[in-house]
């Protein structure tokens, strides 16, 4: 027989391993979420399609913010597209919106320049498109429309590149070996020129996703899923004179169902990734050495179904993500905030939940510091564009 203080040396070293592994999941799997924040619900557009504020899987930008801080939400009409104003009072109440029926998008991204130009990427009937919005005298007109090319893929994205006055803009190609990812640039003028263009990956089967973020430094950033291979792709963008990087493997091998990308004020890029059931959501984050291994953000079995997310990140660097996911009774609208000085913190994660979102799950945000915006199309006889309003600890 072994010795008492055998035994009592291997139990305090089985005891030390277990605390480590307590300790390990702690840090790379944050807790779920358990904190429910009632907010005001606030109507953007009383009428609009059920499917407004939906953003294809790819986390497309429907709300920007203008240089005074009004806010501005895009969405698509049968008449045109259409553009809702608030009164610059952090979303508590929203103008008529306008329409422009020179624009009859089907899927839509935008994103806004230091000048309250909204550079807008969209899908109608011609294929992928891009023109740039104004406001004139309080009157919305737009600049002549660039046809990129045909598609049969709602997928499409911009990101305004600041130091380059340059808009970034990616989309769905076709091949005769399948679909592909395209990108363009435009340069700030007063006619919408096209820039450069290049494809940047292809994929032999299956339907792709792809999406670009840009940096206040410049830096850009495209990420994508190759149809239906397992895995998930990035592409970056330094400077003109280093154009796109080679592609990048990031170290997961998920079936992803949907992913939005965000780049902070470091130019670090933040990517979350849903799984193909829905059950799982992944976050990953590049440094200056490449892409780090992935945490899990919400575990598998603790929603029943999730989709639609959207990423940003606010002034302070802190990481937002809104998403939907299904409990068994309703849909539930969630946020997950990330703060890069503390980490994963049980008051930071909140979620609103409102049953008038039932059967229908697109979101986009505002991400203002402190007090993020969420917009959602809720369901019913008569859908309408909701917002509500997150005061964050």
């Amino acid at each position: 027989m072994w010795p008492l203080m055998n035994w009592v040396a291997l139990t305090a070293v089985l005891l030390g391993v277990a605390l480590a592994y307590v300790g390990l999941q702690r840090i790379v799997t944050p807790p779920p979420i358990v904190q429910t924040l009632e907010t005001p619900i606030r109507t953007v557009a009383p009428s609009a399609p059920v499917d407004a504020t939906e953003t294809n899987s790819i986390g497309q930008q429907r709300v920007v913010r203008t240089s005074d801080g009004q806010l501005l939400s895009l969405f698509a009409t049968e008449a045109g597209l259409s553009v809702v104003s608030d009164l610059g009072n952090q979303g508590r109440s929203w103008r008529t919106p306008v329409t422009l029926p020179a624009i009859q998008a089907s899927s839509l991204s935008a994103a806004i320049d230091s000048k309250n130009r909204v550079q807008l990427a969209f899908v109608d009937d011609e294929g992928a498109s891009f023109t740039v919005l104004t406001r004139d005298s309080g009157a919305w007109q737009s600049s002549n429309i660039v046809q990129l090319g045909a598609t049969t893929s709602p997928v499409i994205d911009v990101a305004w590149d600041e130091p380059a006055q340059r808009a970034h803009v990616t989309w769905i190609g076709q091949s005769d070996e399948g679909q592909t990812v395209q990108w363009a640039s435009f340069e700030a003028g007063a006619v919408t020129k096209l820039g450069q263009t290049e494809e940047l990956a292809s994929a032999p089967k299956g339907d792709v996703l792809a999406n670009v973020a840009a940096a206040p430094s410049g830096a850009a950033i495209v990420t994508y899923r190759k149809g239906d291979a397992a895995g998930w792709y990035s592409r970056s963008f330094v400077d003109d004179t280093s154009g796109w990087q080679p592609e990048e493997s990031l170290p997961t091998k998920i079936v992803a169902r949907a992913g939005s990308v965000a780049m902070d004020r470091r130019g670090v890029a933040h990517l979350v990734l849903i799984d193909e059931s829905g059950e799982q959501m992944i976050y990953l984050k590049r440094s200056n050495k490449g892409w780090l291994s992935p945490q899990t953000v919400i575990p598998p079995a603790t929603t029943e179904e999730m989709d639609d997310p959207f990423l940003a990140t606010d002034t302070t660097s802190r990481l937002l993500f809104a998403f939907f996911s299904t409990t068994g009774t309703a849909d539930a609208l969630r946020v997950v905030v990330n703060d890069p000085a503390t980490g994963w913190k049980d008051p930071y994660r909140i979620s609103i939940e409102d049953n008038s979102t039932q059967g229908r799950s697109p979101t986009s945000m505002d991400p203002l510091s402190g007090s993020p915006l969420v917009l959602w199309t809720s369901a019913g006889s008569q859908p309408a564009i909701n917002s509500g309003s997150i005061v964050l600890p």
